[in-house]
């Protein structure tokens, strides 16, 4: 938003929508009032007077503060420092601002330490607000101290020591788990290796059963065969057998019946 002054009127751009509005800088109370047909807003000055100041911090303690859960918390402390042996032309005779970072708990903002450096030439500034349900404006104050805020050197180097430190403890905390996680995969590889030895004897035996098997198969056919020859002799000695009863027993029945009529005719005689 840009703005511009000129007397008890403030015109000022948006950024965003690009449009061009106005306003009276004049007193108003709590009661609602309503734009009139010029556009023009009538603006809260009630608090122009409130002493306020605007600092710019680092952007990563910016993201910290405004990643607090309870906004009411003190985040940080002032300290003010002021030498009364140095001299009036000593730079550090004017008094000196630092900024403690407390409360550490929600481990959203560093603890460290930040100096403030003044600036002593800005143009006047005012905070302005506006309200998003009613769209009215109003002036929460004026600033009166600008600082820049900088860590200082001896929690630069903390820092840098608790980042090396948690680097350290998480590598170590990596090797130990890269560690545990390899002690674990040899176990692992040992017991499947020592499972594998012995699937390959029971695999070595079941071929040696296979083979064996496979060789008694071929006696029991061999003797299978050899019976079946057998039973054919047998079958064949049989039948000559059998051929034989009945040529003896047609043999004898004719004895039988020349030794009748022998005897018939001995009797006859």
């Amino acid at each position: 938003m840009t703005v511009t002054t000129a007397s008890s009127e403030v015109r000022f751009k948006c950024k965003n929508c690009g449009k061009k509005k106005s306003f009276s800088m004049e007193e108003s109370t709590n009661k609602k009032k309503s734009d009139d047909n010029s556009g023009r807003l009538v603006v809260d000055t009630s608090m122009a007077d409130k002493s306020m100041w605007l600092i710019k911090c680092p952007p990563s303690l910016s993201r910290s503060l405004c990643d607090g859960d309870d906004p009411t918390r003190p985040v940080a402390k002032l300290l003010l420092s002021i030498d009364p042996l140095s001299s009036s032309n000593d730079e550090f005779s004017s008094p000196q601002f630092t900024m403690e970072m407390i409360g550490n708990e929600s481990g959203n903002a560093p603890k460290c330490y930040y100096s403030m450096d003044a600036s002593q030439d800005f143009p006047p500034l005012s905070v302005l607000s506006e309200s998003s349900s009613q769209g009215n404006i109003a002036v929460e104050g004026k600033i009166n101290n600008k600082f820049d805020m900088r860590p200082h050197q001896d929690s630069m180097e903390k820092n840098g020591k608790l980042s090396i430190e948690r680097k350290n403890r998480f590598k170590t905390k990596n090797s130990k788990t890269f560690q545990d996680a390899l002690l674990e995969a040899n176990e692992v590889f040992a017991s499947f290796k020592q499972e594998n030895k012995k699937m390959v004897k029971s695999i070595k035996e079941l071929k040696k059963q296979n083979v064996l098997l496979k060789r008694k198969c071929v006696k029991s056919d061999i003797t299978v065969m050899e019976l079946e020859e057998e039973c054919e002799q047998l079958k064949k000695q049989l039948k000559e057998t059998e051929n034989q009863k009945e040529e003896l027993e047609s043999l004898c029945q004719s004895l039988q019946a020349e030794k009748k009529h022998n005897s018939v005719e001995e009797q006859q005689l």
